[in-house]
């Protein structure tokens, strides 16, 4: 079984998304047969990504369609740059035009990316069904997109809840 490459990952955050599937924000997992093993015995690579991250970096899809034994991009689709709603400036709303600056929908359909670069790819919709295109596309050779659909308004309040939760389960524990 792979084993989780601690030097090559980075720390995961991560919330729910109001449809049962947790929102990494940002995470890298390299997989070797043992810690040991040379890279070069390095297994599938799983790397977890925004929609507009991926649509910015989209040219190296042909890097990875030449060289990669094995990528799975896992992508949190959100039509834009959800994430920036977690800054303050989201709160400057339409004074800062902050939808078309940060949030920047784009409409795309990754799907015709994934295509373009002869990459596999799947939409997935709820927890039963990522897992199994997870195991299955870290299985096979060559370069996978599997797309999870995000709702960032939901998933921005399901997180503001959870801290709300957290903060006062921590303050009746220290009071």
């Amino acid at each position: 079984s792979a084993r989780r490459d601690d030097a090559a990952a980075a720390a995961a955050a991560s919330g729910p998304t109001g449809s049962g599937i947790m929102m990494p924000v940002v995470c890298v997992v390299t997989t070797r047969p043992s810690p040991s093993a040379p890279a070069a015995a390095e297994g599938p690579v799983l790397l977890l990504s925004g929609d507009l991250a991926l649509l910015h970096d989209a040219g190296g899809f042909l890097a990875a369609r030449d060289h990669a034994r094995s990528l799975v991009v896992l992508v949190i689709q959100n039509d834009g740059g959800g994430i920036f709603s977690f800054l303050p400036v989201a709160e400057q709303g339409s004074r800062v035009d902050f939808e078309r600056l940060f949030r920047t929908p784009h409409g795309l359909d990754l799907s015709r990316l994934a295509h373009l670069y002869e990459a596999g790819f799947v939409r997935v919709e709820d927890p039963q069904s990522l897992e199994a295109e997870l195991r299955q596309s870290l299985a096979a050779p060559g370069v996978h997109v599997i797309e999870v659909p995000v709702d960032r308004d939901a998933n921005l309040e399901a997180f503001r809840e959870a801290i709300d939760l957290a903060g006062a389960g921590a303050r009746k524990v220290l009071e």
